[in-house]
């Protein structure tokens, strides 16, 4: 089942996510990136490892990649149209 999410921000070795529904600390995902270079990851298997309560119907999630990213891939990641708001992780 697939569900959208907005990413939020990104490093070489996590990803923050808003969504509109919770997703369980331990819960793996594979968050899909359609459209990306050959150079880029189409698809990122995650761990979700915390989950808070953003809004009303929205959660921001904290997710350790299962894979770390290099430092080109997030550039190219952070450059993507399709992610406005992307942030580099602090």
């Amino acid at each position: 089942m697939a569900y959208p999410v907005r990413i939020r921000d990104i490093s070489t070795s996590g990803i923050g996510l808003a969504a509109g529904r919770r997703f369980e600390r331990g819960t793996i995902l594979a968050i899909e990136f359609p459209g990306n270079s050959p150079e880029l990851p189409s698809t990122l298997i995650v761990r979700v490892v915390h989950v808070t309560r953003h809004a009303e119907e929205n959660w921001l999630i904290g997710c350790e990649l299962m894979r770390k990213l290099s430092d080109t891939e997030v550039q190219g990641l952070i450059q993507d149209d399709s992610q406005d708001d992307l942030m580099p992780a602090p």
